[in-house]
């Protein structure tokens, strides 16, 4: 039972217990991921899983804007349709991190999928002296990246 006003909720009894909200954890990897929270539209969306190229673990691809997300050998990565590295993070897990997790690959120098990810980890932007340029690039990024484990949960 859901107590609105403390926000928490409760089990039913005769004497209410605090249950806490539980992180989500999974070794599976999902079979689509929902992505939300950029101002760029084409990382906005449902990514499904796809076959991964080589040096990738996973991949996922959303069929409305061509974007990729993969895992290679120790990085998540986002590329735009043109197969440009756009945003990285370190992986390691099934799950990606959202937000603040990822770095942006600076535009024109974002390596192809076939290139190493020593490569793409050099065009790593992670400072500006532009605080408008700092807002817009952080307005860029993925804030919202939700694990989908059922297929059948995402049409």
């Amino acid at each position: 039972v859901r107590d609105p006003a403390a926000g928490f909720f409760f089990r039913p009894a005769s004497r209410p217990r605090l249950l806490r909200p539980r992180a989500c954890s999974s070794h599976k990897a999902a079979h689509r991921f929902f992505v939300a929270g950029s101002t760029l539209s084409g990382l906005n969306g449902v990514f499904a899983r796809v076959v991964p190229l080589d040096g990738e673990k996973l991949a996922y691809r959303n069929a409305l804007s061509g974007w990729r997300l993969a895992l290679g050998a120790a990085t998540w990565s986002f590329a735009d349709a043109l197969e440009r590295e756009r945003f990285s993070h370190p992986g390691g897990t099934v799950l990606p991190g959202a937000g603040l997790k990822w770095s942006r690959v600076e535009v024109g120098r974002g390596t192809p999928r076939d290139a190493s990810h020593s490569e793409a980890a050099a065009a790593i932007v992670t400072t500006s002296s532009d605080d408008d340029d700092q807002a817009a690039w952080l307005a860029e990024l993925p804030w919202q990246v939700v694990y989908v484990g059922d297929e059948r949960r995402v049409r």
